[in-house]
């Protein structure tokens, strides 16, 4: 969806001002978000995935526009964006620990608890979202709309948005080179959510990047990214005997060695470079 009204920009004879096409894509963002919403009822798992793929993306872009706000805007719509993430994070998460179970179940791995018995997917199904929190989401999805409609992006502009994209791709090129020493939990996962905003920003410019192989290789890092995190809160959460440990362990280890080759390719190009790169593609800075 991003990149479909990205690419709608090159149908205009003249660019579009940085802030008119920004705003733009957040207000889009923000109301295919309502939508999702009201999906919950009855199609809680997809809407709810929807939804929160949905808040990373609307994210990722707020990173864009950053430059043109002030420390009090960024952190308000920072903090209503992740309050209507945390609000289905429960049932989401219940979904990925049972998607995840099947996948093992498909591997020929048999996950147990602890005592030795085998987990089964019916232990980690979601509850279905009541009634408060279906109001809840209503509003808050709602109010973030509205917020975003408001939005005064009079500074911002493609230099701006340059820089920013720079920095997303920065701060994933230095989360890359801490990963030879550092592979826990807390430190993969904050490295996806960069490689995941450089994902979603790649693709808002996708019009005039290009880039279609970056797209790939940096939606698989994420993906395989996911996997690691999704194997340590199992067994975390599930609490597994110490044979399924193991087997996960080694299932994690070979992950990691997909995701460095990946990285690799993803972060070839210095950070200075990727801007200058930038630079010279985004409207009214080509050279």
């Amino acid at each position: 969806m991003i990149a479909r009204c990205s690419t709608s920009e090159k149908a205009h004879a003249a660019p579009p001002e940085a802030a008119v096409w920004l705003k733009r894509l957040l207000v889009h963002m923000a109301t295919l978000a309502e939508q999702d919403t009201r999906r919950v009822r009855t199609q809680p798992d997809t809407a709810i995935h929807a939804l929160r793929k949905r808040m990373k993306k609307l994210f990722a872009l707020l990173r864009l526009a950053r430059p043109a706000l002030s420390v009090e805007q960024f952190a308000t719509l920072k903090g209503a964006i992740r309050n209507l993430k945390r609000t289905v994070a429960t049932q989401r998460d219940q979904v990925v620990m049972d998607e995840l179970l099947k996948s093992l179940d498909q591997d020929g791995l048999c996950p147990k608890d602890a005592d030795g018995r085998k987990i089964r997917r019916k232990s980690v199904r979601p509850a279905v979202v009541t009634e408060p929190p279906m109001e809840q989401l209503t509003r808050q999805s709602s109010s973030l709309t509205d917020r975003l409609g408001r939005l005064r992006l009079f500074s911002l502009s493609w230099e701006t948005v340059a820089e920013a994209y720079a920095k997303t791709y920065r701060k994933g090129h230095k989360a890359f080179e801490r990963s030879h020493k550092d592979t826990g939990t807390e430190a993969l996962h904050s490295w996806r959510k960069a490689v995941k905003d450089h994902y979603y920003q790649t693709l808002a410019l996708h019009a005039w990047l290009g880039h279609p192989r970056r797209l790939r290789r940096t939606r698989r890092l994420s993906s395989l990214l996911g996997k690691v995190h999704d194997i340590d809160v199992f067994v975390r959460t599930q609490g597994v005997d110490e044979p399924t440990h193991t087997l996960l362990e080694k299932k994690r280890e070979k992950l990691l060695s997909k995701i460095q080759r990946k990285a690799a390719r993803v972060y070839a190009r210095s950070p200075h470079e990727m801007e200058e790169k930038v630079k010279t593609l985004l409207p009214e800075l080509e050279a």
